[in-house]
């Protein structure tokens, strides 16, 4: 960024011509990164002028470059303290926080250079990027006004202002100005740059809910724009919300004839086909995964059945090769005539030999989520097993193997493929329904028994689906495509039956039968890590790492995110396993973690990268999807993981004792006096410091060693410039690791930080992130009771319950948060919660009672309302929510007798939701040490839940 300067000097920074030529060259070898020669040139002039600011300040500026900050910021506020009046030091100042990512400080500092210099384009714009960036949208308005006011000559000064206020919500000042500034333009030309402005304006007119007028606006701008397919996406998209039906299926129909794999066109197709109105339209597509009308067959009558079903026969003979015009059908019918087409649908698919048509067919089976009544994809083992379709599909699948083993071919009536016993292999492309299709038996055979495979698995008989698969290896023979698909089925379900070991054994066999396949050996990482062989996984994963330094760190360059979670996951559960690991092994999965963190703060800063190049390149459409994607970034799963993960580290951290104790497990200060005590600790900590002090030398001449070693024949030296000005410093991520030194590897320092501060960090940024996701509030939740906030933990509740009242987890925090202000007759957590309550806060809580418990404001009546939906619903989880909300509640006498009644019950059904390794292992684990049942009760629960998985040692008796 280029730094102003002052065309009136003040007489508190009068240099001499001289002196002022070189201080203006600085400015010029900053931007040109010419290090040295800045800093030679700044030493030149405070040798003459030692308290002249704006000098000390870009030599702090030039020296923070090169990772000097100490000395960086110290000079820049000396500069500061002898020129506050200068802008240049001000906005230095914000330079010096920009580059640390402290946003906020370098808008203050860019705010107070632009008290002194009111019009400093370089500030102004400088300024308007940090507000994008932190989304202070009423900031950003202003500033871009003020650039614009002060140069209106220039394009993205105008489109500039244009996207402040759409940012902003303020629709009609953004098409006002896109009007003035057409209005500016002597003559308008075809090109990108036209084109685009003429959608986006479409887009902005559409919002503002004129949709007339963004029609007519598209169309009367055709010749202007160069992207057809996009201009004829937008007309099509208004023709729909305008209710224009029959222009709109005309418009789609051409779409899905040039592309009629594009769901989105699909949904375009049918919301004008099935004439829905623009708001129900508006919802299909403000959908975050593709989902059409006809995914939700409760809501379709017979007659639009039939009106889909005719469509996609005429689109089917348009466009034979189409997959998805193929399946889309089977979304929508019931009955016989689903059975019709899913048959032909399957027959053609075993017949080419596709390993993902049980993946394919899993879309199918839909169900009403009990929490919210929304059809949902059927997932679990309960519902799919009570599923129409999926019966449908499974004596489907049982008749094919049958007849296929004993007839050689497919069965009567519907056959519409021939067999072929010269074992030739049938074709590639798919033919349409009506014509008959040469396959060989012994392959579709093998592939109808893997389907059937994948259908056990999905309704959680697993032993028998391993038997099964069992025999498709035995026949797979020599086809090693076929076998890795088998042994990583096989893997799968070992994994799902609970045993991780043999699984990790199974999918790196899987691993050696192509040791070129990255995939496969990720996924052979993965599966040791969760069967915690992590020194196993680590050699697996780094086969396909870079050998120049350490892999580990290879792969923290390469963000790598899902083996880091996996790492630390594992490694976390070993420190707080049985055998323990201690604060070490709790470091390094923090260190894991932290990292993930980080790798999601250079996601959202990397929008600078766009803040400027999108309004100059005129990518605005583009620009606004980034923008908006970011603001969702940190729900994303991996994030949620990466800080749940966090939060338990520290959790554990203050678990543990506060003294660390000695090789014999005994306290290190055991049995002396308090200045004994204080005399031992003073003598460690000034050990500790010398040991940090040794480190930081080592760690320091090994940095030395390998950026040398790096600099290869021509000795490059840390931060020595090459002949064109740049700098040959290695920075992180560019050379693998090499001549870059973690100064914590272990994550050491990490765990020296206070946990209730940084727990309260975590929170903080998720909630104000990723606010839209119950787990956020859970978290909040757990943090705060740590904390002992009494109305932060109410709120996170309240937060909860407006997204999903009925959810496990909400409900059970919900009764603990009650028992411990006093509800029921269970203690919780009373007296850490009410002890210090002021009476305001207590009168706050007392009013939230209604929103959280219901009209009757009563913990009993909550509880039993929630246990009484929770057996109908017939789910595991909220089963077993329900009975730690009666055990902890205590409205009744034998409560906890009660709650092991309710979660026996449950497992005695023989079919529920839920019925997990996981989940059942939660089971016994809450039975034993909450509930605090005895060992009788416990090896009851295990017997019960060895019934579903009976090769999880976890549960043997």
């Amino acid at each position: 960024m280029a730094v102003g300067v002052a065309a009136a000097i003040p007489d508190n920074r009068k240099l001499s011509k001289k002196e002022h030529d070189l201080f203006r060259s600085i400015v010029k070898f900053y931007e040109t990164k010419q290090y040295k020669k800045g800093l030679k040139a700044a030493d030149s002039i405070l040798r003459k002028y030692p308290s002249h600011g704006e000098t000390q300040a870009m030599k702090g500026l030039i020296l923070n470059c090169m990772e000097r900050k100490e000395e960086a910021y110290e000079l820049v506020k000396q500069g500061l303290r002898n020129d506050v009046r200068s802008h240049v030091c001000w906005h230095v100042f914000g330079l010096l926080h920009r580059s640390d990512r402290n946003h906020g400080e370098a808008i203050k500092c860019y705010l107070n250079a632009l008290r002194i210099d009111t019009s400093n384009m370089q500030i102004l714009k400088d300024l308007a990027n940090l507000q994008v960036q932190m989304r202070d949208l009423d900031g950003f308005v202003e500033t871009r006004r003020k650039i614009l006011s002060e140069n209106c000559k220039l394009k993205v000064h105008w489109i500039g202002f244009v996207l402040a206020n759409h940012l902003s919500g303020d629709l009609g000042m953004a098409l006002s100005v896109i009007d003035s500034f057409l209005g500016t333009l002597e003559k308008r030309e075809r090109g990108f740059e036209e084109g685009e402005l003429v959608l986006y304006k479409a887009m902005l007119l559409e919002q503002a809910g004129r949709k007339e007028e963004a029609l007519s606006w598209l169309e009367s701008q055709k010749s202007f724009v160069m992207d057809g397919l996009a201009w004829r996406t937008r007309r099509a998209h208004l023709l729909l919300a305008s209710e224009q039906f029959e222009k709109a299926l005309e418009a789609y129909r051409a779409l899905l004839a040039e592309n009629s794999e594009n769901y989105e066109y699909h949904l375009g197709w049918q919301c004008a086909l099935l004439r829905l109105d623009s708001s129900n339209s508006a919802a299909m597509f403000a959908q975050p995964q593709a989902s059409l009308p006809s995914s939700a067959a409760g809501d379709l009558d017979e007659a639009a059945s039939q009106q889909l079903l005719a469509a996609y026969g005429e689109l089917a003979g348009a466009e034979p090769h189409s997959l998805v015009c193929e399946k889309i059908p089977l979304t929508f019918l019931e009955g016989e005539a689903f059975k019709t087409r899913v048959d032909a649908y399957m027959r053609r698919h075993l017949a080419r030999g596709l390993p993902a048509l049980g993946s394919e067919l899993a879309a199918l089976f839909r169900t009403e989520d009990p929490e919210n009544g929304r059809r949902i994809q059927a997932k679990d083992a309960y519902d799919l097993r009570n599923n129409k379709r999926f019966q449908i599909v499974q004596l489907l699948v049982d008749e094919y193997i049958e007849t296929l083993a004993t007839t050689g071919a497919f069965p009567s009536p519907t056959t519409s493929v021939t067999p072929c016993q010269n074992g030739s292999h049938p074709p590639s492309s798919s033919p349409s329904p009506s014509t008959s299709q040469v396959f060989d038996v012994t392959t579709t055979l093998l592939w109808a028994k893997y389907l059937k495979v994948q259908l056990l698995e999905s309704a959680g008989e697993i032993p028998e689906a391993l038997i099964l698969l069992g025999e498709c290896l035995s026949a797979c023979g020599e086809d090693a495509g076929a076998k890795l698909d088998f042994l990583q089925r096989r893997a799968r379900l070992l994994k799902k039956s609970g045993k991780v070991t043999d699984a990790a054994v199974v999918m790196d066999e899987a691993r050696q039968l192509d040791l070129s396949d990255r995939y496969l050996n990720n996924q052979t990482t993965k599966y040791l890590l969760r069967a915690g062989q992590v020194e196993a996984a680590q050699n697996v994963i780094a086969l396909f790492a870079k050998h120049e330094g350490d892999p580990q760190v290879y792969l923290t360059d390469m963000q790598c995110m899902w083996y880091e979670l996996e790492w630390a996951h594992a490694t976390l559960a070993e420190a707080t396993g049985p055998s323990g690991g201690g604060r070490a092994l709790i470091a390094k999965a923090l260190k894991r973690y932290v990292a993930v963190e980080k790798h999601f703060a250079d996601f959202v800063e990397d929008q600078f990268d766009f803040h400027n190049y999108c309004v100059r390149k005129m990518t605005l459409r583009a620009y606004v999807d980034v923008l908006r994607l970011e603001d969702g970034l940190l729900a994303h799963p991996y994030y949620l993981a990466a800080a749940r993960g966090m939060l338990d580290c520290y959790m554990a951290l203050l678990e543990m004792p506060k003294e660390e104790e000695g090789v014999e497990g005994k306290d290190v200060y055991a049995g002396m006096t308090a200045a004994e005590k204080k005399k031992e600790k003073a003598k460690a900590r000034k050990a500790a410091k010398k040991l940090e002090a040794e480190a930081a030398e080592k760690a320091a001449a090994e940095k030395a060693t390998r950026v040398a070693n790096a600099g290869g024949a021509g000795g490059g030296k840390e931060g020595e410039e090459d002949g064109k000005g740049k700098s040959t410093t290695h920075k992180k991520g560019g050379d693998g690791g090499k001549g870059v030194v973690d100064e914590d590897p272990e994550g050491m320092k990490l765990i020296e930080r206070e946990p209730l501060t940084e727990m309260k960090r975590v929170v903080a940024y998720l909630t104000r992130h990723a606010g839209k996701v119950v787990e956020t509030h859970m978290l909040a939740y757990d943090v705060a009771c740590k904390r002992g906030k009494a109305l932060l933990a109410l709120q996170a509740l309240i937060r909860a319950h407006a997204l999903r009242p009925m959810h496990p987890d909400v409900f059970r925090r919900t009764v603990h948060f009650w028992t411990g202000m006093g509800e029921g007759g269970g203690e919780g957590g009373k007296q850490e919660w009410i002890a210090s309550l002021h009476p305001t806060s207590a009168a706050v809580i007392d009013a939230e009672k209604q929103r959280l418990l219901g009209e009757k404001k009563n913990l009993g009546s909550y509880v039993t309302e929630y246990v009484e939906k929770a057996r109908a619903w017939s789910s595991l989880p909220h089963v077993l929510a329900a009975a730690r909300g009666v055990a902890l509640a205590k409205t009744e006498p034998g409560a906890t007798e009660a709650a092991i009644g309710l979660i026996r019950e449950e497992l005695q059904k023989g079919q529920c939701r839920g019925l997990t390794v996981k989940g059942l292992r939660q089971v016994v684990e809450v039975v034993g040490k909450e509930l605090d049942a005895g060992s009788a009760t416990v090896a009851e629960m295990k017997k019960l839940c060895h019934r579903y998985f009976p090769d999880a040692l976890e549960f043997s008796c």
